[in-house]
């Protein structure tokens, strides 16, 4: 199968490109912040806190039976936590797509400044001798360009990267201390923690369907 060949002349485009969309999302650093701040924090809460509390209710349920008038004294806070990682994890979610929304919309104009001023300062010769769809079309998905890479980055290059750090962390003070004939001895919970971490099966969130925002 023939690999597809990139000239000198494309990746330098790419680079300008690429150049060109950083120039206009550092002008936003805290949206950026936001965005990357709310997509790890989402994701770190509903994977993976949000495991950890129901494996120590789990662990309690198993150390012993509990009295019916002692029931919320005892599972009281673990339901308390199990509320706060949910709504705040919820709530960050919403943050991040607050804040893809604003940094695309803030993105695009710039970038539409830029290919108007760009367009305007050419010569009349320049703009004779192309046609204008074609300017419009290249315009066009230079700036949707720029929605896709922010789209990928934050609901899915950012959530991977958590998870992948998240999963290292929660298993590197065990794994390299206890060996697999020990599990059993060790609570179900943290057992069953152990086991999500090990396999993280939470793919990170489909990519909303919007309109695209044009100045």
């Amino acid at each position: 199968m023939s690999q597809r060949s990139t000239s000198p002349l494309s990746r330098s485009t790419v680079r300008r490109a690429l150049q060109r969309f950083w120039g206009v999302t550092r002008t936003q650093p805290l949206i950026v912040f936001l965005s990357v701040f709310s997509s790890a924090g989402y994701i770190f809460l509903l994977t993976f806190a949000n495991t950890y509390v129901m494996a120590l209710i789990v662990d309690r349920v198993q150390a012993g039976p509990v009295a019916g008038d002692q029931v919320f004294e005892v599972f009281g806070p673990y339901i308390l936590a199990l509320v706060l990682v949910n709504l705040v994890g919820q709530i960050l979610s919403k943050l991040q797509d607050y804040t893809v929304y604003k940094l695309e919309i803030a993105g695009n104009y710039h970038l539409a400044r830029l290919c108007f001023d760009t367009l305007s300062n050419q010569s009349m010769t320049f703009h004779t001798s192309r046609f204008g769809g074609s300017l419009v079309s290249q315009t066009s998905r230079f700036m949707s360009g720029y929605t896709g890479l922010v789209d990928v980055t934050v609901y899915s290059l950012i959530p991977t990267i958590t998870s992948v750090i998240c999963t290292v962390a929660a298993l590197a003070p065990v794994v390299p201390t206890r060996s697999r004939t020990s599990w059993p001895s060790r609570p179900a919970g943290a057992r069953t923690l152990n086991a999500i971490c090990s396999t993280p099966s939470t793919a990170p969130r489909a990519m909303p369907r919007r309109s695209r925002c044009t100045p």
